[in-house]
């Protein structure tokens, strides 16, 4: 059972280094954890690569990064660690950064070149991601309440 549990820790360490070193996001593997969470916390105050992060979301991950800072403390790696601080931390791990990816998503700026409706000079809209959302989302409560769109019906 611990075996299995240890081989299960390691691939998750793999994959979860693999998918995420250098991109902005917390890899505890790399041995640069401290760098990282700077790296994030002044991403998160400058407010362009997270824009659209909430204000929840953000207080979740400072919570998470500190308490993976307390853990990580002054042991030498993570394989020093007891196997339920590994795996504490492996899940806020997995958790910053699933936060992270979805607020860094989000937050990435589209721009469209449209012809507004009685001119003929395009002009350059640019939103991110989670403002367009916002507004299609108001557009079709506005046609709902006039009448002119069906209400969806609950999942």
């Amino acid at each position: 059972m611990k075996r299995s549990i240890g081989v299960g820790l390691a691939v998750l360490c793999l994959v979860s280094q693999a998918a995420w070193a250098g991109d902005g996001v917390v890899d505890i593997e790399s041995g640069a954890f401290e760098r990282q969470r700077a790296a994030v916390l002044a991403d998160m105050a400058g407010g362009e690569a997270y824009a659209e992060i909430s204000p929840r979301d953000r207080q979740t991950v400072v919570s998470l990064l500190d308490r993976m800072q307390g853990v990580i403390g002054d042991a030498s790696s993570v394989e020093a660690l007891h196997e339920t601080e590994r795996v504490r931390l492996f899940n806020d791990q997995e958790q910053v950064n699933t936060i992270l990816t979805r607020a860094k998503a989000d937050s990435r700026l589209i721009c469209r070149r449209e012809t507004p409706i009685g001119s003929r000079r395009p002009q350059t809209s640019c939103m991110t991601v989670a403002e367009r959302r916002r507004a299609t989302e108001t557009s079709q409560e506005r046609l709902r309440a006039r009448g002119v769109m069906k209400p969806t019906e609950p999942r």
